[in-house]
């Protein structure tokens, strides 16, 4: 019987977050305490420790849904600790740079790392919790490669991402595989390195999860996401609802072809802009889509015929992802 049967049980995913993140916080400190104090200073504000001064916080540190699906994969093995530990560093690494390539100043309800301490400093601390990542699985040869194939997958959906700011033709198809790169490819290595079979149903989790991020990223509750209403709109973002809506084919989508490309918008714009992408479709298709791999991935996971708390425990993490603050 496995530590999670004996310690939680059928927990819930709230539950199964909070025990990964306990799990792995005393070796991603002992880990972040060993950078030179500069760095560790700007790594320890963006995962929430401490203020811009250095003072004690406990402030919103993100979802923990990446290392809790390591353990819940793992069956709850505490051997897992490490992968789990790493991709939770690789995830920050990449968030830290999004904040710093897409100039988002908010980041989890406060100022993001880079518009505290400025882009080198923020530069720094991300490549720094990629090198303690790697440190992390350094033993581990078969998590080292998951890694490192998920690492440079994410850094080929962020080039694609930042290259769709430059094009006015970029297609759904093109965006979905982005996702399935930036996102979907830690998410599936976080999943493949608790259960190396289960590698397809975290790579359509992940991309469900970017799919629904995507919507959250123009009508989430500021609250619960920590950035303000429309964020991505307002930076003129190809995500996916608003390439869903521009290959509608619906008069929606041609006066928001018009109203988007190579314009600053304003406020009203914004508003106006939202308007069009949910006419046209594109907040419906990437819901649908997000349930859709969710089914999908659900199947995966029965088919694998895990032991009950297992199966259980991933079921409730992959709807956690894709219907969390819709």
């Amino acid at each position: 019987m496995s530590v999670l049967d004996l310690v939680c049980g059928h927990r819930g995913a709230p539950e199964v977050v909070g025990w990964a993140r306990a799990l792995i916080e005393p070796g991603t400190r002992a880990a972040v305490d060993t950078l030179p104090t500069g760095i560790r200073r700007v790594v320890g504000y963006h995962l929430g420790w401490w203020d811009e001064a250095g003072n004690a916080e406990d402030a919103a540190c993100g979802k923990g849904v990446r290392p809790a699906l390591v353990l819940a994969a793992a069956g709850g093995s505490v051997t897992a600790v490490p992968s789990a530990l790493a991709v939770e560093l690789a995830h920050n690494h990449f968030r830290v740079l999004d904040d710093l390539f897409d100039g988002d100043r908010a980041r989890r309800g406060r100022p993001a790392a880079w518009a505290v301490f400025g882009r080198s400093a923020a530069t720094l601390a991300a490549n720094a919790m990629l090198a303690l990542a790697y440190d992390a699985v350094a033993g581990d040869a078969a998590a080292s490669r998951l890694l490192s194939g998920a690492v440079v997958a994410g850094q080929e959906g962020q080039a694609a991402d930042l290259a769709f700011e430059r094009r006015a033709d970029v297609t759904f198809a093109e965006g979905v595989a982005a996702a399935e790169h930036k996102t979907g490819a830690l998410i599936a290595a976080s999943v493949a390195m608790g259960a190396p079979g289960l590698r397809r149903f975290g790579e359509r989790v992940g991309l469900a999860y970017q799919l629904v991020d995507d919507v959250l990223g123009i009508w989430g509750d500021p609250h619960a996401t920590g950035k303000p209403v429309y964020a991505d709109l307002d930076r003129g973002k190809k995500t996916l609802p608003v390439l869903a809506a521009l290959a509608s084919g619906t008069p929606a989508a041609r006066e928001l072809a018009t109203a988007y490309h190579g314009r600053v918008l304003t406020a009203a714009d914004v508003v106006h802009v939202a308007d069009l992408v949910e006419r046209a479709g594109g907040r419906a298709h990437c819901l649908r889509q997000a349930d859709e791999l969710l089914g999908a991935a659900l199947a995966d996971l029965r088919a694998a015929d895990l032991p009950a708390a297992a199966t259980a425990e991933l079921s409730a993490l992959a709807h956690y992802a894709v219907h969390r603050d819709r």
